[in-house]
């Protein structure tokens, strides 16, 4: 059926309405779950990344702070500390620290930027 003397039939008006510059659109509740479904997939990976990332900074800090201990040992042991009774407080700290260490490197924690030699 033909709206004019020179138009198209009202099926083909409404694919036009659905074409802009040759292509065709989306419409607006496709175009609105499409948000959705992207915005709810940002929200989940943004905490993961944050998770990921704080994770690896508790295990710097955690080495750290192993490495601390080790350096105060070390300097005991070699006759260069004033306080040779810190030797045990130290020793403890670090068994201490063993216990953490082997909770904060699971299994599949071999990921993000760090300077680890592996």
């Amino acid at each position: 059926m033909l709206t004019g003397p020179h138009r198209e039939p009202q099926a083909h008006s409404d694919e036009r309405k659905l074409k802009h510059q040759g292509r065709k659109i989306l419409s607006k509740p496709i175009l609105i779950a499409a948000a959705l479904v992207l915005a709810i997939f940002g929200l989940i990976a943004v905490p993961a990344v944050a998770q990921e990332e704080a994770a690896i900074k508790h295990r710097k800090a955690v080495m750290k702070a192993i490495g601390g201990h080790m350096g105060a040992m070390g300097g005991i042991l070699k006759g260069q500390a004033k306080y040779p009774g810190g030797l045990m407080i130290h020793a403890r700290a670090m068994a201490d620290l063993a216990k953490v260490a082997a909770h904060v490197f699971p299994k599949g924690s071999d990921f993000g930027e760090t300077r680890a030699k592996g």
